[in-house]
């Protein structure tokens, strides 16, 4: 089954596996995936993005911030609209759609792109209790994790 996140019959409720090497759009897939939730109703700070790396995590949160733009300029024709924002303009949803991309926009800050060890850590430091772990924060992350 072929995966393309720009076409708009491309069902983003099922489970896909994306695997391949470096260059080959796992994250230009993921910045696009994250749009096409915003436009199902799902708030930018219930989406969890999680990755390998510092520097994965920082060029997807880069990259997503981008993509938001983009798509702001392309529902409002300054820019060639991808495949599934050509439907929304279609289908005469463009305010809706620019309104819930300008909130994600400005609610951007609550983005949550992680590491897998800030995801981990984060995750017991707000849940521990309940797990029954006691772990201090400091234990968990280095000053340069923290956020």
């Amino acid at each position: 089954m072929n995966f393309n996140v720009l076409d708009r019959s491309t069902s983003i409720h099922q489970n896909y596996l994306i695997e391949a090497s470096a260059g080959c759009g796992k994250t230009f897939s993921i910045e696009n995936l994250f749009i096409r939730l915003l436009f199902e109703g799902i708030k930018v700070g219930e989406i969890l993005v999680v990755t390998f790396t510092k520097a994965g995590a920082a060029d997807l949160r880069g990259r997503i911030h981008q993509n938001l733009i983009r798509s702001i300029k392309a529902l409002k024709g300054e820019e060639q609209p991808y495949d599934y924002l050509q439907k929304v303009l279609d289908e005469g949803e463009v305010e809706e759609a620019i309104k819930k991309l300008q909130e994600a926009y400005f609610y951007f800050d609550t983005a949550q792109v992680f590491t897998i060890h800030s995801f981990a850590a984060r995750t017991l430091s707000k849940l521990g209790f309940e797990a029954d772990v006691f772990v201090h924060e400091e234990q968990l992350l280095s000053s340069r994790e923290r956020k």
